[in-house]
């Protein structure tokens, strides 16, 4: 029996899909380009070429839209999407055409999503630059690009190390006034040191935020 389009339809949700009809049943939503590219119309015969390039397109596009929905709640580095990806045991030709359509329209950047963290991690000042590298990588970005992102980062928002510390140390300070001296440096100490904080900038940063209160007595060095 002879197949045809019955139906193309725009997707209620998704206004640059497009749904699919078969023999008046519904086969799932192509990216309006590949429906174009395809050259689908209504009444068209369905050879089985075209069966199965269409079927490979619906399966692609439910597969990016699942990206899509993915990076709507956060942005990710590529590896880290293509973890949770595979986790639906996609074709590989599949995956990769996902990620390269994603790369080129710019939902996929590495550079641009380590800008993102630093960004925000610089400015609340939580942890250091080596810290910030380490959760970089966890997440998926490259050493090197995590690094070049974060010194351009730093540069723009003309922060340094202990600057950064500083301003991490007086805002826990201010939770710390109720406790004695020696806890309070100890505390503020461990506190920097968690966040990846070298031992140099930790003493400075204290000598500095703590110096009215007596060296000797915060046992400072």
């Amino acid at each position: 029996m002879e197949r045809r389009i019955t139906g193309l339809s725009e997707h209620p949700r998704r206004p640059d899909r497009v749904r699919v009809e078969i023999d008046g049943r519904a086969i799932g939503s192509l990216a309006l380009d590949l429906a174009i590219e395809l050259g689908l119309r209504v009444g068209a015969r369905l050879e089985p070429r075209l069966a199965r390039v269409l079927e490979r397109a619906v399966q692609r596009t439910a597969l990016l839209d699942r990206a899509l929905d993915v990076l709507a709640v956060r942005a990710r580095s590529e590896r880290d999407l293509r973890r949770r990806l595979a986790r639906q045991k996609p074709a590989r030709e599949d995956l990769a055409w996902v990620l390269e359509r994603l790369r080129k329209q710019g939902y996929l950047d590495d550079f641009a999503y380590a800008r993102q963290v630093a960004r925000q991690r610089m400015l609340s000042g939580s942890v250091s630059r080596r810290r910030l590298r380490d959760e970089l990588y966890r997440r998926g970005v490259a050493v090197e690009v995590a690094a070049s992102a974060i010194a351009e980062v730093a540069e723009e928002l003309d922060l340094n190390e202990e600057g950064a510390a500083l301003a991490a140390a007086k805002k826990k300070l201010s939770t710390l006034t109720s406790l004695e001296p020696h806890v309070r440096r100890r505390r503020l100490y461990s506190y920097l040191a968690r966040r990846g904080y070298d031992a140099q900038v930790i003493s400075s940063v204290l000598r500095r935020i703590l110096s009215g209160k007596g060296s000797e007595e915060l046992g400072l060095p």
